[in-house]
């Protein structure tokens, strides 16, 4: 487990080395309308953490719907999509959410904030060949997070889920690391 979980912060940090030489070309004054994250996402769910491991490989997309005076994201649409597959298991969520942020009102890039969504989250857990759970629940999640400077951000995101069936719980902590600098 501590293997696979140094494992993916290396590659999340490989991929943000890469992504910052690309930003560094990137001379617009203009917010940005979208941000991606990539993250590990932990679910509470026994038999997925059991099945599935304890540690899940995450992805984020915000498209920012209203941006303050400041040049900050308020309201926006995220996707997120975790999933784990292996020999005998897959289980997968997607969750397409509104999310309204707050952050101090300050001229420097960097500082924190926080948020809360809510919206539809579509959910799969399948042990191979024995049984399998779907379907779609209505889900809240909050988050607080930094925003390191004006290109990248830190996150720490809860979804608040609940069960599919017992002991299927995608309710989970995810951590984030991305950039709101793309378009």
């Amino acid at each position: 487990m501590k293997r696979s979980l140094i494992t993916h912060v290396a590659i999340m940090l490989l991929v943000a080395a890469a992504m910052s030489q690309a930003l560094a070309q990137y001379d617009e004054d203009k917010p940005s309308k979208l941000s991606v994250g990539i993250g590990l996402y932990r679910p509470s769910g026994a038999m997925l953490r059991t099945e599935g491991g304890s540690t899940w490989k995450a992805f984020s997309v915000n498209y920012n719907l209203k941006i303050n005076e400041m040049g900050k994201p308020d309201t926006c649409i995220a996707i997120e999509h975790t999933a784990k597959s292996g020999t005998w298991f897959d289980g997968h969520l997607t969750a397409i959410r509104c999310v309204k942020l707050w952050q101090k009102k300050s001229a420097s890039p960097r500082g924190a904030y926080f948020g809360t969504g809510a919206g539809i989250y579509l959910l799969k857990a399948e042990r191979k060949y024995i049984e399998e759970y779907s379907g779609a629940k209505f889900g809240i999640s909050l988050l607080g997070g930094y925003n390191l400077n004006e290109n990248w951000f830190a996150e720490l995101r809860y979804n608040r889920v609940g069960e599919l069936a017992p002991d299927v719980n995608f309710s989970g902590l995810a951590l984030y690391v991305g950039t709101g600098r793309l378009f």
